[in-house]
C-alpha cells in the first residue's frame, strides 16, 4: 500500500504542475485581452488555453474515476471475504457503481485495503490450523485401526 501512496502523491504533484501550467496560459490569455494589441494571436491563444482547460478535466476525470473503481473493488472484495465468514460491514461507506466519480478518502481505502489482508491472512489461518487438525485426526485413526 506504500506503494500506491507513493503513486498518489506523485499523480498529485503532476497533477499541480499541469495546473499551473493552465494558470499560466489563461494569465497570458488575460494580459493579452487587457492590452488590445495583437488581438489576431489571441484567437490562437485563447484556442490552446479551453484545450488544455478541456484536456486537465478530462485526466481529473479519469483520474476520479480509477480512483472510484479502486475502492469499489476494494469493497466488493471485503464484502465478498465477510459473505464468506458470515460477518457485516458496518465500518466503511456503501459503494454504489451508479457513482463512478465519488471520490474516496485515501485514508479509508487504506483501512480497507489493510482490513482485506487481516481477513486474508485469518482465512489462512485457519485453513492451516484445520489442516493440522486433519492431519492428528488421521493419525489418530490410522494407529487405533492398527
Amino acid at each position: 500500500m506504500n506503494e500506491l501512496e507513493d503513486i498518489k502523491t506523485n499523480i498529485n504533484a503532476t497533477l499541480k504542475e499541469f495546473n499551473d501550467i493552465k494558470e499560466t496560459v489563461q494569465d497570458c490569455c488575460a494580459r493579452y485581452m487587457d492590452l488590445h494589441e495583437h488581438t489576431e494571436m489571441l484567437d490562437s491563444l485563447l484556442f490552446q488555453s479551453r484545450l488544455i482547460e478541456l484536456e486537465y478535466d478530462e485526466i481529473i476525470k479519469s483520474y476520479k474515476f480509477i480512483d472510484n473503481r479502486m475502492y469499489g473493488d476494494y469493497y466488493k472484495l471485503l464484502h465478498s471475504i465477510l459473505s464468506y465468514m458470515k460477518q457485516k460491514n458496518t465500518k466503511y461507506p456503501i459503494y454504489k457503481d451508479l457513482d463512478p466519480y465519488k471520490v474516496y478518502d485515501f485514508l479509508i481505502v487504506k483501512a480497507l485495503y489493510e482490513d482485506i489482508l487481516k481477513l486474508i491472512q485469518k482465512l489462512e489461518d485457519d485453513i492451516q490450523k484445520n489442516e493440522n487438525e486433519i492431519v492428528i485426526h488421521r493419525l489418530k485413526l490410522t494407529t487405533e485401526l492398527n
